[in-house]
């Protein structure tokens, strides 16, 4: 309740924009140990065998594949919400299971930004009828590159989108009477979950992790983009 509470009260009195609404911000510039912190002090997490190395702006964390990963105490969203993230994916191999990584997630049936062996980014959500909403990017984007991606719920037509570099990318939408699927006050940097086991792990560096507790519109995620 406190965590819960303390999220709220850092988006009671802001204006509509990307910037003033943050929810949570994880820079990773503590560049060194085991712990991190958002930009507040509200939440904390802990790094599993990820290394430090040299971000989009100052320092981020490397994930390695299977077991490195963060993990962080959050709380449950309630409506819409949006994840973003600066992403700079490695190769990852075509037999991967599932066929992607997963870059920030929250637990149990997952919602989550991804990675795909197709070069693709998405966004999706689980349904409390277990449908899978997932909206996938209509390109294609190469490995050791940067990139801004930004997943949005919009509890509205329960609508997902995915952005890439501000631009948006793919939507998809829940089938009528589908509600989200609520889950578990944990928040995952470089995997998820899937039936309780760790999974989807992903290769590559994480920058710039933002969390809000509404679906941003077009112009704010272009805002997030262009203001880093």
């Amino acid at each position: 309740m406190k965590n819960a509470l303390a999220l709220l009260a850092i988006i009671t009195g802001a204006c509509l924009s990307a910037q003033s609404a943050s929810a949570v911000e994880f820079t990773f510039d503590e560049g060194t140990g085991i712990r991190i912190s958002d930009t507040t002090g509200t939440f904390t997490g802990e790094v599993k065998n990820a290394l430090w190395t040299e971000g989009r702006s100052g320092k981020a964390l490397a994930f390695t594949g299977s077991n490195s990963y963060a993990v962080i105490k959050f709380t449950n969203l309630s409506g819409g919400f949006t994840f973003a993230a600066w992403v700079k994916p490695k190769e990852i191999s075509a037999d991967l299971p599932f066929g992607e990584t997963s870059i920030v997630a929250r637990s149990g049936y997952h919602s989550s930004i991804a990675y795909t062996t197709a070069k693709k980014f998405f966004f999706n959500y689980w349904t409390t009828n277990n449908r899978n909403v997932s909206a996938v990017s209509s390109a294609t984007y190469d490995a050791n590159e940067w990139y801004h991606v930004a997943g949005v719920y919009d509890k509205t037509g329960g609508k997902a989108y995915i952005y890439v570099n501000g631009e948006l990318k793919g939507t998809a939408a829940a089938p009528a009477g589908s509600e989200i699927r609520r889950y578990e006050p944990v928040l995952y940097i470089g995997c998820g979950t899937t039936s309780g086991k760790y999974a989807g792990w992903f290769t590559g560096a994480v920058d710039d992790v933002k969390i809000f507790n509404r679906a941003l519109l077009s112009d704010e995620v272009k805002e997030l983009y262009t203001s880093r």
